[in-house]
């Protein structure tokens, strides 16, 4: 028997997604269900580079600095650095970014200290008390036995050093139209990395200023330290061009021979 919608001419009523819509009978359209459609999210380059950003502020909050950085302001080598951050003693406080080791600024005193008790403690001795140190930041002494290490004076030195990193930063800049990018002293266009060759070669700082009178020298002891947080990498000497060059052909003789025709 008809039923009510058509006997009032409606058609019947389809469903979409569970809501119920009443369609003309001339107009029905059979649709798959939205609970059924298999959707595929395809990020643009748009949205990929948002989340870059987004990555790169949330970093910029918790104040992650590179191994190189980190190594500068505690006074550890670079490589006890990497292998302190191979062994997971500084725990979830280091993360690995696109390759690259990158710290917070709240494992520097536990870097520092994994580094200091390594010829007293053993490896899970360090590991215990770097943790403890991370968990318990106002903590100012800690005792493994019969020995006990000064955390606060560890403190107060990667403060400092961290500071004088930080004014060294504002100091020089590296700008792309500037020396294609090569570390300059702001505002000017004379590279850090050369004083700070100068100052490793036995300049005074005098001496230094009198060359470069447009200098300070708050920016020579800047330079110094900014050429310890980021060395200038060695440039990569090309092989010559008759070393690229294929020989066109091959001929075997005698050397009296060949020197007679020379």
């Amino acid at each position: 028997p008809p039923d009510a919608a058509s006997k009032t001419g409606a058609g019947p009523t389809s469903s979409i997604g569970g809501l119920a819509a009443h369609q003309p009978h001339n107009q029905r359209k059979w649709t798959t269900p939205i609970w059924r459609l298999r959707l595929e999210f395809v990020p643009s380059k748009e949205h990929q580079l948002f989340v870059e950003r987004k990555a790169m502020a949330m970093r910029s909050e918790q104040q992650l600095l590179s191994a190189k950085e980190a190594a500068y302001v505690t006074g550890v080598p670079l490589k006890t650095v990497r292998w302190i951050l191979r062994e997971g003693l500084l725990c979830d406080f280091a993360e690995k970014h696109k390759g690259k080791w990158m710290i917070s600024k709240r494992a520097l005193v536990g870097l520092k200290l994994a580094y200091e008790t390594a010829g007293t403690l053993t490896l899970e001795d360090r590991r215990r008390l770097v943790r403890h140190v991370l968990e318990y930041p106002v903590t100012e002494t800690v005792r493994e036995d019969a020995v006990s290490f000064d955390v606060c004076s560890m403190k107060n030195d990667v403060k400092q050093r961290l500071a004088s990193l930080d004014k060294a930063k504002r100091i020089i800049v590296s700008k792309r139209d500037i020396l294609a990018g090569a570390p300059c002293f702001k505002g000017t266009r004379i590279p850090a990395h050369v004083i700070a060759a100068m100052r490793a070669n036995g300049e005074q700082v005098a001496s230094i200023i009198d060359a470069y009178p447009s200098l300070t020298e708050e920016q020579v002891d800047a330079a110094t330290i900014y050429d310890m947080a980021y060395p200038r990498r060695n440039s990569w000497q090309r092989r010559p061009a008759w070393w690229e060059t294929k020989l066109r052909t091959t001929k075997k003789g005698k050397l009296d021979t060949l020197l007679q025709g020379s």
